[in-house]
Order: C-alpha cells, then structure tokens, then sequence
C-alpha cells in the first residue's frame, strides 16, 4: 500500500490492486497513541497526507475481520463484528465497529471518553472493570474534549450542554486512612461506599472505580455548550461563567468573570481575586501591582511572596508567604539549583524562602555546578559541607564532584578511599581514579555500597 500525494488531493493506492488490506506495520504505526491528539493531526501533518491517513483509520474497521483485526488504540480493536477491549478481549456491549472512535485525547495507558453514534463511554484502564456507559446520544449531537496537561492531566467531555469530568470524592470517618479497622482485606467498609455512592447520585454523577484512598466518579456539570472553551491549564469558561477542573469535577469559580482572566505564573487572577488551579489565595495581596517574579516567588508593592501550599484537613490549599523585610522593588532570582532556590535584594539573602542571616548578597561566590560559598563555608545546593575551606575547595568540570586536598566529594557527601590526586570527572555522575570507576558517588562495580579502599 501508498499514499499518493499531488498539490490538491491524496488518496490510498493498494499494491497488488485487489488487496485491500494495509501491511502489518500500518495498524501499530497509525493507532492514536502513536498520533496523539487528533485534533491536531492535521496541523501537524501536511495536509493531503492526513486526509489520506484520516481516511486509512476511517476504513479499517470496514476492513476487518477476524483474520486482520483493527486496533482502534492501545485499548480497543474490532474484528468486523464487535469491539473488544484489552485486557482480557472484553466485548463492549452494544459498540458499533464503523463508528467507535476515542473522542479525548490520550497516550498510552490514558483514561479516556469514548463514542460510536449511539452511546458515550468512560475508560479507565487502571480501572480493570468493563466499560462505563454514561449517556446515549442524540444523532448529530455536538461534543468536544480535552485533556489539560497532556498524559499528566484528567480528561473532560463537552456533550451538547453537559461537560462530563472524572472526580475523586473521599470515604467518611476516615475511611481515606489505610488501616485494617477501614480496610479489611483492603477494602472499605460497606458503610463508607454506601455514604460515598448517594453522594455521587444526589449529584447526577456515575461511579466508576471503588479505589484505596477514595470513589472515582464522572460528574455532570451544566454548561453553555456553544460558547465552552478552554482557556488555559484547568480553566474554563462560557459567556456567563468560569469553571475550573478540580479533584472534585469541573466547578463553577463563584465570582469569577468571563474574558476577564490574566495569568503570573503558576496563579489567575480575576474580578481583584487570585486563584491557584480554582483554589483562591487567602492572603491580603495588592492584585493591581502583582508580578511575578519567577520560580513561585511573587511581589507587589509591598512584600514579596512565596507560594506554598498549607494543610487544610486533608487538602493542600495554596497560599502566599511573606518574605519578611524582603524589598520588593530589588529583590531578583540568584540561582536556581535543582529543586533548591537562592535569592536576595540589595541587603539580604534566602535560600528555598529561609533568611540567611549574616550573609550579604554581594558575598555570594559560585565555584561550578551547583556548588557555592558565602566565603566562610561550602554549600551544595542547600546543604553545607563539612570542614570544606572556600579557598581550596574545587570543583571537578562541570559535574557534581569536588575535592579538596585528599578528599572527594560527589555533592556534599565525602567519597571514603577515592583517590583526590587522580580522580577525574567526566560527567556529572560519572568519574574514575586510579582504583576504578565512579557513578554517583559510588564504585560501578558495587553500586549499592559506598567507595571503601
């Protein structure tokens, strides 16, 4: 088989002529999870050649048959009769092969919202139950998906007026905590599933998965299908309201306006409110003069801020934290190192949002990687290194190793035995001396003990 491509039009040329069967390697080459988002397909493709593909996908199942099955993805593939389901080559119940098809994006091992011309079904793959039907459809319904965050994100469903979102709701009387008075034979108690599936009707919802620490569900949220759009990450919104996708579904954000939301960071604001993924930040912040400054650090007039997210229960709420006597008007990123932060304005100096007193920021000296000195100690990262003199202190290449006079570090640890005269380093985990090699810190022969000579 070849795809023919002119200026205008493409179209599918089978070799021999009455085969009418792509080879073998077409079916895994052309699945979705290869593809990705088909909405983007044609964007990303030059476009005789995915309207060709778009109708090889379109004519496998008229194709198949038990001696050549079609695979609509990773999960699904039909023989010409039926559609089943892996693992296990479930049938999906009352599935038509010609016009099955996934209808939100997802990659391997994705949940995802499925559809023929008739029915609407929700797949969780982890999830090894059958398929949950969530509605029947009307012919030429309108319907769109998304999935915010890619394979890191939850997938959601505009159908007609209705956005259909996965939600998680928590057991009662703490039946979120794994122990064996909640879980017996690692199951929740009969009351707890009872309380958490009337919760889910009284919502409209539908369950889907009984899991560990809660009840996974799909839950309705009523919407103005023809203005829903996607705005940006977990925000929503029509022309009357702005919603955010949630653990707990797609909620509506009270108070909130339309078209009026602007983005720092990590954090929107809207109406003189801010807000992280739908969580408002309590924090009294001046929204006019807010920017943001980089690596969840804020400023407005007054203060800069750090952004932490406190316990509330059993949730995390964001919240801004005031870096007491920082200048907002100076105050800059030094260096970022890792998952470790340094900054400062004109008369001081904080590490990961923690004041070091006595340092001046013009005292801050970087020897290589991600090793410093305030010119009284070494710093790797966050962590000080014991007896390491500023002075004789060095840095191997670009790398995590260091040595000083005898001594070799890989980061702030001492590497007991290594040889400092001969030691090498070339890469940041990787260095030999006389004795052998080195990968992190340790002998490659013996990767889970530390260098003993």
């Amino acid at each position: 088989m070849c795809i023919e491509i002119t200026r205008k039009t493409s179209r599918i040329r089978l070799d021999p002529a009455n085969d009418r069967l792509p080879p073998a390697w077409f079916g895994e080459w052309i699945s979705q999870d290869n593809l990705g988002d088909p909405a983007n397909l044609v964007a990303a493709l030059f476009p005789p050649l995915a309207r060709a593909v778009k109708k090889q996908v379109a004519l496998g199942p008229l194709y198949a048959s038990p001696q050549a099955p079609h695979r609509y993805d990773g999960f699904f593939w039909t023989d010409g009769a039926d559609i089943y389901r892996w693992p296990g080559d479930q049938p999906v119940q009352n599935a038509d092969p010609k016009t099955f098809r996934r209808v939100t994006p997802a990659n391997l091992m994705d949940s995802a919202f499925y559809a023929d011309a008739r029915h609407l079904w929700y797949c969780d793959p982890m999830a090894y139950a059958n398929m949950v039907l969530v509605q029947s459809l009307e012919p030429g319904i309108s319907m769109q998906g998304w999935r915010p965050f890619s394979s890191d994100g939850v997938p959601l469903l505009r159908c007609a007026d209705t956005v259909w979102a996965v939600a998680d709701i928590d057991y009662p009387n703490g039946g979120n905590i794994p122990d064996e008075v909640n879980y017996p034979k690692k199951r929740n108690t009969q009351s707890n599933v009872k309380s958490v599936l009337h919760a889910i009707q009284s919502q409209g919802g539908i369950p889907v998965w009984e899991k560990r620490y809660n009840f996974e569900y799909l839950r309705p949220t009523r919407v103005e299908g023809t203005s829903f759009v996607h705005v940006k990450d977990r925000l929503f919104e029509d022309s009357k309201s702005v919603y955010v996708q949630t653990k707990r579904g797609l909620i509506h954000l009270e108070g909130a306006l339309p078209r009026m939301t602007t983005f720092l960071g990590d954090l929107s604001c809207n109406n003189g409110r801010i807000f992280r993924y739908g969580c408002e930040i309590l924090q009294h912040v001046d929204a006019a003069s807010l920017r943001y400054i980089g690596d969840e650090l804020y400023a407005d007039k007054d203060h800069v801020y750090l952004l932490r997210h406190d316990m509330e229960g059993s949730d995390y709420c964001p919240n801004l934290h005031i870096l007491d006597d920082a200048q907002p008007a100076n105050f800059r990123i030094i260096r970022t190192m890792g998952n470790d932060i340094l900054v400062g304005d004109e008369k001081q100096v904080w590490l990961n949002g923690e004041i070091i007193h006595g340092l001046i920021p013009g005292a801050l000296r970087f020897i290589g990687s991600y090793f410093w000195t305030d010119e009284n100690q070494v710093y790797y990262c966050a962590e000080v290194i014991p007896d390491a003199d500023p002075n004789e202190f060095e840095v191997l290449a670009n790398s995590g190793y260091a040595r000083q006079r005898a001594t070799v570090y890989f980061g702030a640890r001492q590497i007991p035995g290594a040889d400092a005269a001969t030691f090498v380093a070339y890469g940041w985990t990787s260095a030999c001396d006389r004795y052998g090699r080195y990968d992190l810190g340790r002998a490659v022969d013996d990767p889970g003990q530390e260098v003993e000579r």
